[in-house]
């Protein structure tokens, strides 16, 4: 699957890759559990060093209003192999919450810093802010994923266009590099 990858550009959404200065970012619709799952399997499978990553949901009317279904989510893949750099959205209260019982927030975070809630792990409703403050905190050369349901994922897009990041999504073109997680 993951040969299959590289030769695919992403839809609207749907792994779509961003350059925003030296780093990387990779956008990746989720809006259940399974697609949520099969993300954070896709991305994990890469190997290599830990995956920053940014998760972001909100119960807007196409989120859905009932969001217990990230219970449902395999958070504990990203035990391993994960630096969770922040959550975002309207139920970033609620994804915190679930990533604790994952056991992947805690006592000691992926980043390193023993008060995982405070210093390395960053709660930020809005997720235009927590995107650049991962953004901000990854090295040189690191890809930040953005795992996000409809509405979130719709407010970072527009703004990476505005900056000019991304094409409207009306305008098509071929993949700008080959995909590598």
């Amino acid at each position: 699957m993951q040969e299959a990858t590289k030769r695919v550009s992403g839809a609207f959404e749907r792994l779509e890759w961003a350059w925003v200065g030296e780093h990387e970012a990779c956008l990746v619709l989720v809006k259940n559990p399974s697609g949520f799952n099969e993300a954070l399997r896709l991305i994990l499978s890469a190997g290599g060093a830990s995956k920053r990553m940014v998760f972001a949901l909100n119960d807007n009317g196409p989120d859905g209003r009932d969001v217990s279904w990230i219970w449902d989510v395999d958070f504990e893949l990203c035990q391993k192999g994960a630096c969770l750099a922040a959550v975002s959205g309207k139920r970033a209260q609620d994804l915190a919450l679930r990533l604790k019982y994952a056991e992947v927030i805690g006592s000691e975070d992926r980043w390193g810093d023993k008060t995982a809630l405070s210093a390395g792990f960053l709660i930020e409703e809005n997720v235009v802010r927590a995107f650049d403050k991962a953004m901000d905190r990854i090295s040189v050369g690191e890809t930040l994923y953005v795992l996000a349901s409809y509405t979130p994922m719709w407010t970072l897009r527009r703004e990476l266009v505005r900056r000019g990041h991304l094409d409207p999504f009306w305008h098509t073109k071929s993949a700008q590099r080959p995909v590598v997680l």
